[in-house]
């Protein structure tokens, strides 16, 4: 396999070539005014031989990454297949997604709900199937907590069916019986406690935007994002810790000591968006606290861009860039 995909990636290489040289000599032939005859059959050849490069070369990398993934299924890296997955063929998804059910996953309810977790986001009949049927046990599942009615009962189908799953896979009918059960502020509270405090607690928010509990809701939101960038490996941890002032804002006041204007790109717990500064200018903006990326990237301009990940937790925040050609530094 190796070698037939070397020999394509040549193939698909000697075709680029053919393709460059033929656009100089059609460059020539127009200059020239060259026959129309021969100006059309050259440009013929580079539109064919630069297609077909592409198409031979991304063929090509398709078949490595179907001949790696079949590496990895045999290795049993249940980590590596589901991030390679991604980069398959639709054909060759549809090939291996139940060999790594059966791989990787129990037939039991939450073997179910792991692999929806994992894949559904996959248009596959396969994981489509799945999806009904983890519906159809988050339902039995719901009923079963609903006739106890006991927070036990709640906290027992919560363990089994977090939040995420509920919201984005149950149907619509069980969701309008859980949030039928939201007409208070309390009693919304309480199914927060009962479903999930994490994923239930941003449900709150929105549909209590200053409720009696916003403060709680915050802090449950605030504490597992801050736990969230340590474990990962990507993002740095916060400078610190939220620990007060939950529900407070933050002024973000920045200052462009650029000779190039800027574009600001502010995202993280509670609110995300973009605003333009102008060379040696300043703009201000009111977030609500938590923890925040900063993005400060010029505008027209090849100048390197400045990042930072910020914790507002109230009053000011000043930042001060100074963006130069090719280098970048935070003052």
């Amino acid at each position: 396999m190796d070698f037939y995909i070397g020999l394509l990636n040549f193939i698909g290489f000697i075709l680029y070539i053919v393709a460059a040289i033929a656009v100089f000599i059609l460059f020539g032939l127009v200059s020239n005014d060259g026959k129309r005859g021969v100006i059309i059959k050259v440009a013929v050849v580079v539109l064919v031989s630069g297609c077909g490069g592409y198409l031979i070369r991304n063929y090509s990398d398709t078949l490595k990454r179907n001949n790696y993934f079949s590496e990895i299924l045999m290795n049993n890296d249940k980590e590596k297949v589901k991030w390679h997955f991604i980069g398959l063929s639709d054909e060759y998804k549809k090939e291996h997604i139940g060999e790594i059910y059966n791989k990787f996953y129990s037939t039991d309810p939450k073997g179910i709900f792991e692999f929806v977790n994992d894949y559904g986001n996959e248009t596959l009949p396969f994981v489509h199937d799945k999806i009904i049927k983890a519906n159809e046990i988050m339902s039995n599942m719901y009923d079963v907590a609903e006739a106890l009615n006991t927070s036990e009962g709640w906290l027992t189908f919560s363990s089994q069916v977090n939040g995420k799953l509920f919201m984005e896979y149950a149907s619509d009918e069980l969701k309008r019986r859980e949030f039928s059960k939201w007409n208070t502020d309390e009693r919304a509270w309480e199914r927060v406690l009962v479903m999930d405090s994490l994923v239930m607690s941003h449900e709150y928010l929105a549909r209590y935007r200053h409720g009696l509990h916003e403060d709680h809701a915050r802090k449950i939101i605030l504490d597992h994002h801050y736990d969230d960038y340590s474990n990962n490996q990507i993002e740095h941890r916060p400078p610190f810790k939220i620990t007060s002032n939950y529900c407070g804002t933050t002024t973000l006041s920045i200052q462009n000591s650029s000779n190039v204007d800027i574009e600001i790109h502010y995202s993280g717990t509670f609110a995300e968006g973009r605003m333009q500064i102008p060379s040696n200018g300043y703009n201000s903006i009111n977030l609500p606290n938590g923890y925040y990326h900063i993005n400060a990237e010029p505008r027209q301009s090849r100048s390197r861009g400045e990042s930072s990940l910020e914790t507002l937790y109230g009053g000011v925040k000043h930042l001060d860039y100074h963006i130069i050609q090719d280098t970048g530094r935070r003052r």
